[in-house]
């Protein structure tokens, strides 16, 4: 096998990343990979059974990782986000959001440093003024299910 050809069908990729993410219901990687083995697996269009095939799930893992993002940044163009700018700030943002919510589980346990609270503090400072230089408006609140479960557990 050369350098940059794929150990998977273009309709093997497609076949698993279905079914995982379009599917009636979503399916985990090593999941589909069980049936792709067995001969289960439908296509994409969920027309035929392909041949079994045995796949890394790493590797598998990466196509519908990819897919995903690529579907969140067609979401995201398609509501008229359509600047590289507002696109990264966004995804920035969601990763603050994160941040921000691990922080406050490891507080409410007693577990955090002075150090882990500047860095997350310079780190949202940063993305206000990101997303303030995007022109992306600010949430009117912070992400209710987040919040939630952040004090639930405290």
């Amino acid at each position: 096998m050369a350098i940059g050809d794929s150990r998977y069908t273009p309709e093997q990729k497609a076949a698993v990343i279905a079914a995982c993410i379009d599917g009636p219901r979503r399916r985990s990687v090593p999941d589909v990979l069980r049936s792709a083995a067995a001969g289960t697996l439908m296509d994409a269009a969920g027309e035929r059974r392909l041949d079994a095939f045995e796949g890394n799930v790493g590797t598998f893992r990466d196509y519908v990782a990819r897919e995903l993002r690529a579907r969140r940044r067609d979401a995201v163009i398609a509501e008229g986000g359509d600047d590289a700018a507002s696109i990264l700030a966004a995804r920035l943002t969601a990763v603050g959001e994160r941040e921000v919510v691990k922080l406050e589980r490891k507080a409410a346990r007693g577990k955090t440093t002075p150090r882990e609270v500047r860095e997350v503090s310079a780190m949202v400072r940063d993305l206000v003024k990101l997303t303030r230089d995007a022109g992306i408006a600010a949430p009117a609140q912070p992400i209710a299910g987040d919040r939630g479960r952040a004090g639930a557990r405290g």
